[in-house]
């Protein structure tokens, strides 16, 4: 793949893309420095299976939080009656 000529401005350092599965016809966005090396990951089961585990323990994590700080204003509230 070409790299984007210098403008003498800049050059882009990343390439945004969309994809689309062939097994879910759901589509990806994305970017990448390099987007063969991206696409290689995408279409790698163990590497997904890895990205779906990190999502899901962000996602734990940020309801954790939520619910950490609703804790908090409760206690506030209570405090203040």
């Amino acid at each position: 793949m070409e790299r984007p000529a210098e403008t003498g401005l800049f050059v882009m350092a990343f390439w945004v893309y969309i994809l689309q599965s062939q097994s879910t016809g759901r589509y990806y966005c994305g970017y990448s420095s390099d987007p063969e090396r991206r696409l290689r990951q995408h279409n790698d089961p163990e590497y997904s299976e890895e990205i779906k585990d990190l999502a899901s323990q962000a996602k734990k994590e940020g309801a954790q939080r939520v619910l950490d700080h609703t804790e908090e204003v409760l206690q506030w509230l209570s405090s203040m009656l």
